[in-house]
């Protein structure tokens, strides 16, 4: 965000997505310091709500995939599955390899 009144700018770089928003929330708080801003918000009980209501969906999540696996071995073999996924004009790759305990994945060609 450029603030021209004060001659600076405001960037808030993230590789990732946390359980809420929080590179928007450092932005702003950092605009309203910026600013001498007499109005405060309060970000730590909405990051604390938002955050419950994060973990509580991943938790839906995992319920509705449980539910939803036939327990039926895979329709093909696992090796098909291995390769380079490349997208986004090639900026961005998945690759899927043969780990010890099955396949894993592998954004940007980083193990994890």
């Amino acid at each position: 965000m450029l603030l021209p009144e004060t001659q600076s700018a405001v960037l808030v770089p993230t590789n990732t997505m946390a359980k809420n928003d929080a590179a928007d929330w450092i932005g702003q708080l950092l605009v309203e310091i910026l600013l001498d801003s007499p109005v405060r918000n309060d970000y730590e009980k909405p990051a604390t709500v938002i955050s419950m209501r994060a973990v509580e969906k991943y938790k839906e999540l995992e319920i509705n995939v449980e539910e939803g696996r036939s327990g039926a071995h895979p329709f093909r073999k696992l090796s098909e599955y291995i390769g380079k996924y490349v997208g986004f004009g090639g900026i961005f790759s998945i690759e899927i390899v043969e780990g010890e305990k099955g396949l894993e994945i592998l954004f940007q060609a980083r193990e994890s």
